[in-house]
């Protein structure tokens, strides 16, 4: 079942509001102006596809999708986001499709969290690989040399944690 809600004005989501209804495979929020998601406001192992596109959402806390295991696609396009941290999606094993463009990325080479997002861009559009990371810039010349400082640093962090 979809739940259509773009555009409702809705401010806030309480922790754990999706919990208990099972017929929501697929939640559309996009246009809302929630700036910012409560701890466990989309714990949900039914939802499978979430829209938060263009909702102003500034950050997203590590822990937010944890026990949402089925989910495959989510949409943040036109947010407010700066960064992902490490380990924002980890717990959703399936998920398939990330849309992260239109945000105004803080693009820090030697962060983890950066890294993850290269990862997680890569692992999870269905884009060519330049098409990947130009949300991150627009700029070709940029993008190699992007991929290429990634790369160190990926290669860094498994030397590191073997």
């Amino acid at each position: 079942v979809l739940g259509v809600f773009g555009g409702c004005w809705i401010h806030s989501i309480p922790n754990g509001a999706f919990v208990q209804l099972e017929k929501f495979g697929e939640l559309i929020l996009s246009n809302n102006p929630l700036q910012m998601l409560l701890p466990g406001s989309f714990n949900s192992t039914h939802m499978s596809f979430l829209d938060l596109s263009y909702c102003r959402i500034s950050h997203l806390i590590s822990y937010e999708f944890v026990n949402s295991p089925n989910l495959t696609e989510i949409r943040l396009t036109g947010n407010r986001l700066v960064t992902l941290k490490n380990g924002t999606f980890n717990k959703c094993t399936k998920l398939k499709y990330i849309y992260l463009d239109d945000n105004p990325w803080m693009c820090d080479c030697y962060s983890v969290d950066f890294a993850y997002m290269a990862v997680l861009a890569n692992r999870t559009t269905k884009h060519s690989p330049t098409e990947r990371y130009e949300m991150f810039s627009s700029n070709l010349s940029e993008v190699v040399l992007l991929i290429k400082k990634i790369i160190q640093l990926i290669d860094t962090l498994i030397i590191n944690n073997s």
